[in-house]
């Protein structure tokens, strides 16, 4: 049998035939009864049925049903397949369900699905009632009052709990009449209950913000199908939207008007003046939308660039003789021979600048001594008897942070302590960070957002130290918050610029540095090496290469595990070194087995898997990498191994996690692998960028493989044009620095 996610939906069918379509091609039909549920899934109606066709014989069905139950009858139209672990199973398409109208499959279903109803009570209304029992309880329910043992208080249970599966079936037959599947209805059912169609009615776009997993597409074509014109104003404000939020997915803090117009005009297929009035009226109306300089934006990344540059400002403002650093030539001294090494004289000016001032900002590419210097600033801060807390974006960066360091480092979010009840932060400005120095690594990752609440724990008085590579991508969220830092110029900055000599040895190093100045990196010539090209023209052949060096070759001369040590790096999604298809093709070679279907899933235990969103109350953030190391298909749950600790999805969760044998160059921000291996091909050319390269190759640890064509790299390493993003921190930051009042 085929097991997976399934749908918690009890609805109690009527005399009359329920036509359900689940998915697939109509082929076959079978008529019976079902004899029992194997398996069934609250979230999405995915059950395993052991079904009797009137025909004779016996079937395995598999498929979304709602409130299907022991001793329904059913008509099932689907086709035949052979699961390789399963066998022989039913593949259901669609159904049509009656009450059952034998004695026996009435019991099966009032035991099943009427609260109040037990076994004994269902044979004794039965043996009352007889072959009249669907019609009585459908039409007549006020008789069962005729059945001793069921006095007023067991009947107002029995009529409620039929009242209850007529609502539910009501709503599911709108749902569905208007092409919604089982799954998509019982999470609007779950969301508004009763009161489902009313909202559907009303405004279908609320499900795009109000229920995970539909957006605004989803949400658009149910409006069409309840009739909603092209032109209404309700779908074109919803569309308006839509286009903010997608362009917040690509980095943007705002768009500005006339941009956000065209782009929207053109998804909903509407006049552009229409589109334009109807944004002058969402901005009167919809405090969620802001209007700036012709700049619109979302509230919520208004608001946060806002206070980012007030409170950073009252930071830096802030008397710094409450904090006073002093040291002589011999602490330093003292702190080299700690760390086993003398500071250059740009390592020491990271101290001095940390010492007048209340924000730092250290940058510089791999090999430059960023985290020396970072060691050096917390040894000397120490001695001096100050607290220190430090902090990097996700699991991996802080783990390594704390590697490099020596000190204790955490999440942001544990750094911040969320509240996941509350779905916010313990530290605040109400409740600050307590410490003198907080430490921030990888800079660049952290978002408009996450800055906010960072900038909001600081407490007047402290410093502050980010740290992080300019030069990498920027956030995967929006913004661009360490370079919008810097081209501010009000913030002091260090820029590390020479490779450490023993850093130097370090081909991945001096490449990266290469191919940041425009130059084409140096490949190894021999086996000795750990930066390595291999040419290969047709993006079929750098497929099959990029199989054999993951799968045989890095594994026999590096002695590396395929499965936790080599990370497979692209840019896109598509094609046959995209994203999709190399997860497929290595997962089949690195991990063989048989998949398992988890809701609409397939996963395998071992599978490497990747967060996709910020779950807080799991304490996993986008871009975290796990292993799947339980599959429990009773439960309808994961068990998930990340660096750190373990967590369980519910099969309706998994759509926050794909596989990550294979990942974009956005997601490997912030992590490292001991060896890398990325395609660079034309067929690629649009993302053939310098900051893409350089920041793959730098995420390598001990070795870096190029797969594809000289060509490509040279695009890339010509090309440094950075995808400009929409943002205001850096002249907001200016525009508070220049003010004669402090904010407070």
């Amino acid at each position: 049998m085929e097991m997976g996610s399934s749908n918690k939906a009890n609805q109690k069918m009527s005399n009359a035939r329920d036509i359900s379509t689940v998915s697939g091609d109509l082929i076959e039909e079978l008529e019976g009864t079902v004899e029992r549920v194997i398996f069934h899934n609250p979230e999405n109606g995915y059950m395993v049925i052991r079904f009797t066709p009137v025909q004779g014989g016996e079937a395995m069905l598999v498929g979304n049903f709602l409130n299907v139950g022991e001793g329904l009858m059913l008509t099932v139209r689907g086709k035949w397949s052979v699961h390789p672990r399963f066998g022989r199973q039913f593949k259901v398409s669609e159904y049509e369900a009656n009450l059952p109208r034998s004695e026996i499959g009435m019991r099966k279903y009032m035991e099943h699905f009427i609260k109040g109803i037990g076994p004994v009570m269902a044979k004794k209304i039965v043996k009352h009632f007889g072959e009249e029992t669907a019609d009585v309880i459908e039409r007549q329910p006020e008789r069962l009052r005729e059945v001793p043992g069921i006095g007023r208080g067991k009947y107002e249970t029995i009529r409620a709990s039929w009242e209850e599966h007529r609502k539910l079936k009501s709503v599911m037959m709108f749902l569905q009449s208007h092409g919604i599947g089982p799954g998509t209805a019982m999470k609007i059912f779950n969301t508004y209950g009763d009161a489902s169609v009313k909202v559907l009615k009303d405004n279908p776009y609320i499900l795009a913000s109000e229920v995970y997993g539909i957006g605004f597409r989803i949400a658009d074509r149910i409006a069409m199908s309840l009739g909603m014109e092209k032109d209404s104003p309700m779908r074109i404000e919803a569309g308006l939207k839509y286009t903010l939020e997608t362009a917040s997915n690509d980095g943007h803090v705002y768009l500005p008007r006339l941009e956000l117009i065209e782009k929207a005009s053109e998804i909903l297929e509407c006049d552009i003046g229409q589109a334009e009035q109807s944004l002058s009226i969402l901005l009167d109306r919809d405090s969620a939308i802001i209007e700036e300089d012709h700049r619109i934006y979302s509230s919520r990344f208004h608001y946060a660039e806002c206070k980012i540059a007030e409170r950073l400002t009252w930071i830096i403002r802030s008397d710094k003789s409450s904090f006073g650093l002093s040291y002589k030539e011999e602490d330093i001294r003292n702190i080299e021979k700690q760390l086993g090494f003398p500071l250059t004289e740009k390592q020491r000016s990271v101290i001095d600048v940390l010492a007048n001032n209340n924000v730092v900002i250290l940058t510089g590419g791999p090999g430059t001594g960023k985290t020396f210097s970072t060691r050096a600033v917390i040894n000397l801060f120490h001695q001096n008897g100050f607290s220190i807390l430090l902090a990097a974006p996700t699991g991996r960066a802080a783990k390594r942070m704390t590697e490099a360091t020596g000190w204790p480092s955490r999440t942001i979010h544990r750094l911040l302590e969320y509240q996941p009840v509350d779905k916010n932060f313990f530290r605040n400005k109400d409740h600050p960070l307590e410490c003198d120095l907080l430490v921030l690594d990888e800079t660049s990752m952290i978002d408009v957002l996450l800055m906010y609440h960072v900038i909001n724990a600081c407490r007047e008085g402290m410093k502050i130290l980010f740290v992080g590579d300019i030069d990498q991508l920027p956030s995967v969220g929006p913004g661009n918050v360490l370079g919008d830092l810097i081209s501010s110029g009000c913030i002091s900055t260090v820029r590390l610029d020479v490779v450490f000599r023993q850093e130097a040895q370090s081909s991945i190093i001096c490449n990266a540095h290469l191919i940041n100045q425009g130059k084409m990196p140096v490949m190894a010539k021999d086996r000795r090496g750990n930066f390595f090209f291999s040419n290969k023209e047709n993006p079929q052949e750098a497929l099959e290469s990029i199989v054999r060096i993951c799968t045989e070759r890095i594994p026999k001369q590096f002695q590396l595990d395929p499965q936790t040590d080599i990370q497979v790096i692209t840019p896109m999604y598509r094609g046959p070194i995209g994203v999709d298809n190399l997860n497929k093709v290595l997962r089949d070679r690195i991990n063989p087995g048989v998949d398992v279907k988890c809701g609409s899933k397939m996963f395998r235990v071992g599978d490497r898997v990747m967060q996709i969103k910020n779950n807080y109350d799991k304490e996993v953030f986008n871009g975290d990498v796990g292993f799947i190391r339980n599959i429990y298909l009773e439960g309808g749950q994961l068990s998930i191994e990340f660096s750190d600790h373990r967590v369980k999805y519910q099969f309706a969760e998994l759509d926050q996690l794909v596989l990550a044998y294979a990942i974009t160059v956005h997601k490997s921000q912030g992590s490292e692998y001991k060896a890398v291996v990325m395609p660079v091909s034309t067929q690629h050319y649009i993302m053939l960028q310098r900051n893409l390269l350089y920041t793959g190759i730098t995420r390598a640890e001990k070795l870096v493989v190029l797969v594809g064509t000289k060509k490509a790299i040279a695009i890339a390493v010509k090309n440094n044009k950075i995808e400009e993003r929409y943002t205001s921190l850096a002249e907001r930051i200016e525009a508070e620095m220049n003010k004669k009042s402090l904010f407070k």
